[in-house]
């Protein structure tokens, strides 16, 4: 489901000329657990964790738990270029 995005993302960073790019799973999954190697049901245990989503129940397809690491790589990965004000 993710990637069925990524072309409007790409597409939108074109229109309003925002450098938008993407990532493979293996790069933002060795942001987040350190290696890239990491399964979803290990990012889903892992964002359960830190965020205590007790309620959360885990599937195959389940996309909701790669975003959140998806979303904490691209924070790690960019965290020089954004200035606090």
């Amino acid at each position: 489901k993710l990637s069925k995005t990524s072309g409007a993302y790409l597409y939108l960073g074109y229109k309003y000329t925002k450098n938008i790019s993407t990532i493979y799973p293996t790069s933002w999954r060795k942001v987040f657990h350190g290696n890239g190697k990491a399964s979803k049901k290990d990012t889903f245990l892992k964002v359960c964790a830190i965020y205590e989503l007790d309620d959360w129940k885990y599937t195959k397809d389940n996309d909701r738990s790669d975003a959140v690491g998806i979303a904490w790589a691209a924070v790690d990965l960019h965290k020089e270029e954004v200035s606090v004000a």
